[in-house]
C-alpha cells in the first residue's frame, strides 16, 4: 500500500495525474511526449511481452534522461547502463533515434512481480 501511495504522489504533477506508457502500469509517460497508436508495437509470448513505443517531442534528450533517472527508481527500476533500466527480469531501454523522437524498448517477463 505504501508503494502505491508513493507512486501516485510522485506522479501527481501540477494537479494532473501523469499518464503511463501504453500497456504499462508504472512507467510514466513524461509530459510533452506524444505517443500515437501507429507508433506502438506489442508482442505477447508465453515468457512475456515485448513493447516498442515511439514518441514525438520537443524535449531535449538530456531532460528526458533526467526525468527517467529521477522517476524510475521509485518504481523499482534500477539504472544498469546509460538509458537502460532493469526491474527483476524486466528491462527498459530509452533511445533517441533522431531529432524530436524518443524510443522505448521494453521486455516484461511473465514472472510474478513483488
Amino acid at each position: 500500500m505504501k508503494k502505491i501511495f508513493l507512486v501516485i504522489s510522485l506522479l501527481w504533477v501540477n494537479g494532473v495525474m501523469a499518464e503511463f506508457l501504453p500497456q504499462t502500469e508504472d512507467v510514466p509517460l513524461m509530459d510533452g511526449i506524444k505517443v500515437q497508436d501507429s507508433e506502438f508495437f506489442s508482442f505477447d509470448s508465453p515468457s512475456g511481452q515485448i513493447l516498442t513505443i515511439d514518441g514525438k517531442t520537443d524535449i531535449k534528450p538530456v531532460d528526458i534522461r533526467a526525468f527517467y533517472t529521477e522517476t524510475l527508481p521509485s518504481m523499482g527500476w534500477k539504472k544498469t547502463a546509460p538509458d537502460t533500466y532493469m526491474r527483476g527480469t524486466d528491462s527498459l531501454m530509452i533511445s533517441f533515434p533522431n531529432q524530436g523522437k524518443v524510443h522505448f524498448d521494453m521486455t516484461l517477463s511473465n514472472q510474478e512481480r513483488n
